[in-house]
């Protein structure tokens, strides 16, 4: 549904907040992932969707507690609750912390998952990737690879059901400790936004999102990016 790239948008545009980290696509590696910190709408859409692969936000502190602007901080429920202990610790980074998205989680696939996914589409190993999209294009859309074939160097892309891919392949290869977490559904943030999974998902609906209230912090975001026509609810 993209409420958390609304969201991210709207603290931007609003002057809410300098920046919003996040995480997206390694241009030179696509089946990696980096963390960056978003300051336009350009930087968001180059970050929409989710990743499943491997993503270390709590990385970018740093640089938000050196800016001193307040920012967003957009991660997983794990990365949330890190922010937060060091939120407690830290004065000053706390002060930069203006807000907190959680997304819904359900565990992250190593990058060998997404390797044996793109092997089950039939890509070549020595394939050079030019883009790797877990969703979209529809709600949830499907898993995608555009690559460089090894023979002619032909742009090619092919793509599996969200269903299959995410329950075939990816999940069997999360993390033992992602197996153990008690917290899939963000409760140290602000703001909590996943997939409703409750219905069946038509061929080519845009999606909607479920977006959890937390803190008053969190509410008066959302509901000043409802006024301000960035987001229907």
């Amino acid at each position: 549904g993209g409420a958390i790239s609304a969201l991210a948008l709207y603290g931007i545009e609003a002057g809410e907040a300098a920046g919003a980290v996040q995480v997206r696509a390694r241009e030179d590696q696509p089946l990696l992932n980096e963390t960056v910190i978003s300051r336009s709408r350009a930087d968001i859409l180059r970050a929409t969707a989710s990743r499943y692969s491997p993503a270390s936000p709590c990385e970018k502190l740093a640089d938000v507690r050196k800016d001193g602007r307040k920012h967003l901080f957009i991660g997983k429920p794990c990365d949330v609750a890190g922010a937060n202990r060091l939120l407690e610790r830290d004065p000053a980074l706390k002060d930069a912390v203006a807000l907190t998205i959680s997304i819904f989680c359900a565990g992250t696939p190593s990058t060998a998952a997404t390797r044996e996914l793109l092997d089950g589409m039939g890509v070549n190993p020595d394939a050079k990737i030019e883009s790797m999209r877990y969703r979209g294009q529809g709600w949830p859309g499907r898993m995608t690879v555009q690559f460089r074939t090894v023979d002619s160097n032909a742009s090619q892309s092919e793509s599996v059901s969200y269903a299959k891919g995410w329950g075939d392949v990816l999940q069997k290869h999360t993390q033992w400790r992602c197996r153990l977490c008690a917290d899939h559904l963000g409760e140290h943030a602000d703001l909590s936004i996943g997939d409703p999974w409750y219905r069946p998902i038509g061929k080519d609906e845009p999606g909607d999102s479920l977006i959890v209230v937390r803190t008053e912090r969190g509410r008066r975001m959302l509901q000043a990016a409802v006024e301000a026509g960035y987001l229907a609810v």
